[in-house]
């Protein structure tokens, strides 16, 4: 049973050698309920060199209140399997439903907000529901559509509101919250623009006459836009030598990318930011990374990557955008970060000339599964990091549910009413 609490530390000490093991590993067998309970309070409470993680599991039936508590690494069977692996062993519903009767390592219930404008066929809500339901979590993601495109003082209240705990910032806002915020990552600094929103909790510390007053606290602004460009050119294994990269658009995301193909290896001077619609605000995105700017782009040649960054809901003017031919004849990687609509003209260019293209439903969950690590907080990650896998299945399922059968029955709805007109 492991002994007495005396024994038990010293058996922590001895697993520790001198601050040298990276994990902690005790395992005993518990024959009554206070066998459980003394490992678990031993653990929380023993102080070793180097304070390595610690793993606790007292085997056997009564001991599984110590893999309920255990905070690292915690083995766990599935429904599916023939049998348990060993005595004791739980699953993850199971361990999550008890943790959360006695609101152990259970985030308070916030709510997550998806922020922009004309943002109502955002798929954002569901992909984040759906991780919430799958890691147990009782946040939940709504819609907050501002009205028009210049007020920032609905924005600010929400910022301000009861069980806030987080804000996914669509366009035009990426760059218009700043102002908002108490601290910003180093990556958001350099690039202008968020995408994230998270609460930074504040720390209570006594006074002068023992009064008590909260330090810190505000709201943390982060990108994960870029990383998701980044981590598609290193899948894709681009090449920047002698090359050239085109981003076109100028908003938030825009800033992203241009920061994405710096950051992977391309000069200052290979990165070209390019916007049909608004030259000068693109002017503005190539002064701030000192990259190029043009205002025509048809006779760029060694073009092997185009980021199309424009606002993915309601910029009429882009909808019907391809590129130049001499351009898109050059074969490059065309990343579009859009994923509404379904199909693209620039998606159908690129797939006629033979392009690899990428879809904005592949960054927007590899951004996202970035954006709920910070949310839930450094405690969850490997959490998140685990169930990254099942929540991009199930959110891709989601989207083909939205956006492809629902199409699919529109237009052979339309097809039916079309033939009794006739």
């Amino acid at each position: 049973n492991g002994g007495t609490e005396v024994d038990l530390e010293n058996t922590f000490q001895l697993c520790a050698h001198g601050g040298r093991a990276d994990v902690v590993k005790v395992v005993t067998t518990a024959f009554c309920l206070e066998d459980a309970i003394r490992l678990v309070h031993v653990a929380k409470n023993v102080r070793l060199p180097g304070n390595p993680p610690k793993i606790i599991l007292a085997m056997g039936a009564v001991g599984q209140i110590s893999r309920v508590f255990n905070e690292y690494l915690t083995p766990v069977t599935h429904a599916l399997m023939p049998g348990i692996a060993a005595p004791g062993q739980l699953s993850i519903e199971e361990i999550a439903t008890a943790r959360k009767m006695l609101s152990i390592r259970a985030p308070m219930k916030r709510a997550m907000y998806i922020v922009g404008h004309n943002i109502q066929v955002s798929l954002a809500p569901l992909l984040f529901n759906t991780a919430f339901k799958y890691l147990h979590f009782e946040h939940e993601a709504k819609i907050f559509e501002t009205k028009d495109d210049a007020s920032l003082d609905s924005i600010l209240k929400l910022f301000k509101s009861p069980g806030f705990g987080g804000a996914c910032i669509s366009a035009p806002f990426k760059t218009e919250v700043l102002p908002l915020l108490t601290d910003m990552s180093k990556c958001a600094r350099e690039i202008g623009a968020v995408n994230s929103v998270a609460v930074l909790k504040g720390e209570e510390k006594e006074g002068a006459g023992g009064r008590k007053r909260m330090i810190g606290g505000g709201l943390y602004g982060h990108n994960t836009d870029w990383s998701s460009f980044y981590k598609k050119l290193r899948t894709e294994r681009v090449g920047t030598r002698g090359a050239t990269a085109i981003v076109v658009g100028s908003c938030g995301t825009a800033r992203a990318a241009c920061y994405a193909l710096l950051t992977y290896g391309y000069s200052r001077g290979s990165v070209v930011v390019y916007d049909p619609t608004n030259h000068k605000q693109a002017e503005q995105v190539a002064n701030h990374f000192k990259c190029e700017v043009r205002g025509k782009i048809d006779d760029m040649r060694n073009v092997n990557v185009i980021i199309a960054s424009f606002r993915k809901f309601g910029s009429k003017q882009m909808e019907n955008f391809i590129i130049p031919q001499p351009v898109i004849q050059q074969g490059p990687l065309v990343i579009d970060s859009r994923y509404f609509p379904l199909h693209t003209r620039l998606e159908d260019q690129a797939a006629v000339y033979g392009c690899n293209t990428l879809r904005g439903l592949d960054l927007l969950i590899l951004q996202s599964i970035e954006q709920l690590k910070m949310w839930v907080g450094v405690k969850h990650w490997a959490m998140v990091e685990s169930a990254a896998p099942v929540i991009d299945r199930a959110v891709r399922h989601l989207f083909y549910e939205k956006f492809v059968l629902n199409a699919a029955k529109k237009d052979s709805s339309d097809y039916s009413n079309k033939k009794l007109l006739k």
